[in-house]
């Protein structure tokens, strides 16, 4: 399976795994919009019927050109040919009715859905009338796994890499640097908006400063909730305003939860890049009320790049070694001294097992390190540094130094840095 965007295919092992699996009962896909599941589902399975619902009453049949009543479905489950059905989550209850009573069993058929906040009311819970009925795989962004396994036909690098950050938007696959840059706020807020919608929310100007805030550098709740507050968003700074937003954007996937190592906190974070940028220029630029050329946005962006960068190689280490991202924070040894705090921590179970650093714009020396080598002696843990090119290092380091070369060969061997 692979994404297409011109003439570029990105394979995604596990998604393809999954629909090419054998079952004897249907399956699900599903996730936020413009994840990809439409296409991936269709070139992974071939020619077998592809349904869209496109309401309570009303099924298209886009190959053929023509609607029809759900009524049809009848006919259609007890047929025996597998067959793709998306956004199955806006046909009414007789629908699901019909999955319940197991009339639409047939093996090979896949049912899609772009909703995350209503999906899991169908199959989260005692009542949910979907619960257990099907093997399911939720699809989000582009593993970075993924992305620097694929060939390119270039040598690996800084300006790799950078692409590839924003290739974890599958729309994005392909394009240059400056058509994102330049493309971008239209797109990501219309992917907002087109999700809010779907999940029976408008993008209010709570929604729009709660994804500002935290693309501007509040992580826990009671910085959201302040800047949210100084942003006219809400009447107080209380947590209270802004907690039943924030876990529906999470439901969705819009936003992150992450926790905060040995302690019952969470941060928050914007997973997809795209968003992450154009919020962090709205944020600190006005960018949503500003014409901006490439000229003005590139040093901008490029300020932007390494904490995007920091992400993508977190997402791309916890994948290869079966770790899950924690945010550790240290407290300080000695007085005067502010936390501790580095770019990556991955732990299992209660452990910290790695701390990364990542320094991508600037050459790196001892006094750059030690943080990282305190964290890691502190924790036990493995120390890693990672650069665009080991000629960056100046100096020695208790850390094992990693640079874009060495990302691309763990992602193709899928070795993990760890001993």
């Amino acid at each position: 399976m692979s994404i297409v965007t011109g003439r570029i295919f990105v394979k995604r092992p596990q998604i393809e795994d999954f629909l090419r699996t054998r079952m004897d009962r249907p399956k699900v896909l599903y996730g936020r919009r413009k994840t990809g599941k439409t296409f991936y589902t269709r070139r992974t399975l071939g020619d077998i019927r592809y349904l869209i619902a496109q309401g309570p009453r009303r099924l298209l049949d886009p190959t053929e050109g023509h609607s029809f009543p759900p009524e049809a479905l009848h006919l259609l489950c007890r047929g025996g040919e597998p067959f793709i059905l998306d956004e199955f989550h806006r046909l009414s209850r007789d629908f699901f009715a019909l999955l319940q009573s197991g009339e639409c069993n047939t093996p090979g058929t896949v049912f899609l859905t772009s909703t995350l906040h209503y999906y899991r009311r169908l199959t989260r819970g005692p009542d949910a009338p979907l619960q257990g009925l099907f093997p399911e795989q939720r699809v989000g962004l582009v593993s970075p796994r993924d992305l620097l396994a694929h060939p390119w036909g270039e040598e690996p690098g800084r300006g790799l890499v950078e692409r590839l950050v924003f290739y974890q938007e599958p729309t994005l696959i392909g394009l240059p640097l400056k058509t994102i840059v330049l493309g971008m706020a239209p797109l990501a807020r219309s992917l907002v908006g087109e999700v809010l919608e779907e999940e029976d929310h408008a993008l209010t100007m709570r929604y729009n400063a709660i994804l500002q805030a935290i693309a501007g550098g509040a992580a826990s709740l009671s910085e959201i909730a302040t800047l949210v507050h100084n942003l006219g968003a809400s009447p107080t700074p209380s947590t209270s305003h802004v907690t039943p937003y924030l876990a529906t954007l999470v439901d969705m996937g819009l936003v992150e939860r992450l926790p905060v190592f040995a302690t019952r906190k969470h941060v928050y974070r914007l997973p997809s890049p795209l968003m992450d940028l154009v919020f962090h220029l709205d944020h600190r630029y006005g960018f949503r009320d500003t014409l901006l050329t490439w000229s003005q946005l590139r040093p901008l962006v490029e300020a932007r790049l390494p904490h995007l960068v920091e992400r993508f190689v977190e997402r791309l280490l916890a994948e290869i070694c079966g770790l899950r991202p924690v945010k550790l924070i240290l407290e300080p040894r000695g007085r005067g001294e502010g936390p501790l705090e580095v770019d990556i921590a991955l732990a299992r179970h209660k452990r910290v097992i790695l701390v990364a650093e990542v320094k991508w714009r600037q050459r790196v020396g001892p006094r750059y390190l030690r943080g990282l080598e305190e964290a890691a002696a502190r924790l036990d843990a493995e120390s890693l540094l990672v650069v665009p090119d080991k000629s960056a290092v100046l100096g020695e380091t208790g850390a094992k130094v990693v640079d874009v070369r060495e990302l691309v060969e763990m992602a193709r061997g899928e070795k993990c840095p760890l001993p």
